[in-house]
């Protein structure tokens, strides 16, 4: 388990990209329980191509509710 947090932590906090070619974002909604409800929650992913071709995933997360994520 410590191992994987430290994998964890070097991911978030490594450092990204300057400029990439395309970035991809997405979202898949789930149906997920919370307390005595049930609701969709979306979770996103962030892809970008760098300039080499090869791919990055650049974030995931999970937002409660549909909306804006700024």
């Amino acid at each position: 388990m410590k191992e994987s947090k430290h994998h964890v932590h070097t991911w978030l906090s490594r450092r990204l990209e300057a400029h990439y070619l395309v970035v991809y974002f997405d979202a898949t909604f789930v149906h997920t329980r919370r307390e005595e409800c049930v609701g969709k929650e979306g979770h996103y992913t962030l892809l970008g191509i760098k300039e080499d071709g090869s791919r990055e995933v650049l974030s995931i997360v999970n937002h409660p509710t549909e909306g804006v994520l700024l």
